[in-house]
């Protein structure tokens, strides 16, 4: 009689992230360029740029997070692949002026490029919650290990200090070529035969409540209100206290 073998146990796999943050990224981004310039150089070749060994497992981490980033394209399979650096990549490694909201609206792009950083961007309104809580969403919501979750979440908000990330860049719902576009001041030229994309000012207005300042409520307004609109957006706020505002318990009564 054969005795059926054991299952073997999955070992856990957390979704993608970057393993480094956008400001190491665009570090190694700028080491490739001083090596390979514009031009496609094989996967093996620029793992030596930065100084690791072919097909050592933290460069492929490095290769990996600057694709998520955006800031490479590569094509091929196996010993035939190469990359080059993207065209955003290399928008913000040329761009030399002192204020450029050009290359800080690419930077904000960038940070945003990777799907499990835009999706919790957009799930929090770019108010993070704490560690905690955002470690407990990753773990039981997104399948992530509990190292993992803490490797990431360092990395993600290193990614958004750096990028400079605040609840006043709204991102677009939707991804177009250039994936998605962080409303700081800039849009990109649109093609010669199209009309200029109108850009919409949006107004975010931090509202002092007792407690951490990280906790403050905040309004996005799309432009100023009128007196109708202040008064419909109150009798909404009203109507959706129930929901909002926690029970407070009731006081014993005095003896």
């Amino acid at each position: 009689m054969t005795t059926p073998m054991p299952d073997k146990k999955k070992k856990a796999r957390s979704p993608s992230y970057p393993g480094i943050n956008l400001e190491t990224a665009l570090r190694r981004a700028r080491q490739m360029y001083e090596k390979e310039n514009r031009q496609f150089a094989s996967v093996s070749t620029i793992l030596e740029d930065w100084g690791y060994q072919p097909k050592s497992g933290g460069g492929l981490v490095v290769l990996a997070a600057l694709l998520k980033f955006g800031l490479l394209v590569d094509e091929g399979s196996g010993d035939t692949r190469r990359a080059r650096l993207s065209d955003e990549a290399l928008r913000i490694l040329l761009d030399e002026r002192e204020e450029s909201e050009e290359r800080l609206a690419l930077v904000k792009e960038a940070a945003m490029k990777p799907p499990i950083h835009e999706e919790l961007w957009t799930r929090y309104q770019g108010a993070l919650p704490s560690d905690a809580n955002l470690r407990h969403f990753l773990i039981f919501e997104k399948g992530f290990t509990e190292t993992a979750a803490k490797e990431f979440i360092q990395e993600f908000r290193e990614t958004v200090a750096f990028a400079e990330l605040d609840a006043s860049a709204i991102l677009s719902p939707s991804k177009g070529d250039s994936g998605l576009q962080a409303r700081a001041g800039y849009v990109p030229p649109a093609p010669s035969n199209a009309p200029p994309a109108p850009m919409m000012t949006m107004t975010t207005i931090q509202l002092p409540i007792a407690g951490p300042r990280d906790q403050w409520p905040a309004l996005v307004l799309p432009k100023r209100l009128d007196e109708a609109s202040w008064n419909q957006m109150l009798a909404v706020l009203t109507a959706m206290k129930v929901g909002i505002v926690a029970e407070e318990d009731a006081e014993p009564e005095a003896e």
